[in-house]
């Protein structure tokens, strides 16, 4: 029998897969959004952006409550064993792809950056490099800086806010991981990156 602990695990892991469930999910739409806007279907690119923004202030709600629960909602309660109920399901979850994201090494100070994410790596990654730096290089991505102070409307579902600067990033993990060798390479910045 499970106690009231092991319960209040269950749900906070089930929050925490809930919440990978939807950042998946939200990559495998942003990827629809981009194929629609590279075909130049900006109706079908406008319409999927603004369900991925839907989707993005979904995920931050549940992160919300994922928070509030690890922060002891329930534990004034008290730990008695409770009677177990079998959870039933018939969601059957396939995904387009594996999802990958990056490991950088900084190898002057062995400084690891590895993140949940690829886009979280390849942000925390510029921003070790500091983005004043980064910008100077004029690298793009597609049509757009990497790096810029003007924000792209036509790129904001690829793009994250950090301070003063806009980040476009890549697509793909294999781009982010190229891009950030090639940043490093050009700022005399030893970096090692794994996919995994």
């Amino acid at each position: 029998m499970q106690t009231l602990k092991d319960k209040e695990k269950l749900i906070a892991k089930l929050f925490n897969d809930t919440i990978v469930a939807l950042n998946d999910l939200s990559d495998d739409i942003t990827q629809d959004g981009l194929d629609a806007y590279m075909i130049k279907d900006f109706d079908q690119s406008r319409r999927i952006d603004e369900s991925v923004t839907a989707l993005i202030n979904f995920a931050q709600e549940v992160t919300v409550l994922s928070t509030r629960w690890k922060n002891g909602v329930f534990s004034i309660a008290p730990t008695v064993p409770m009677p177990q109920k079998q959870l039933v399901t018939n969601v059957k979850r396939e995904s387009k792809r594996t999802r990958t994201r990056l490991r950088v090494t900084f190898i002057e100070d062995n400084k690891v950056i590895d993140k949940s994410s690829a886009i979280d790596t390849f942000v925390d990654t510029l921003l070790v490099f500091e983005l004043d730096e980064v910008a100077k290089l004029n690298m793009k991505t597609g049509y757009y800086l990497l790096v810029s102070k003007l924000k792209s409307e036509q790129n904001s579902r690829l793009s994250k806010k950090s301070g003063e600067w806009y980040i476009n990033y890549p697509n793909t993990t294999q781009d982010k991981k190229e891009r950030l060798l090639s940043i490093g390479k050009k700022l005399g910045i030893a970096v090692k990156i794994d996919i995994i």
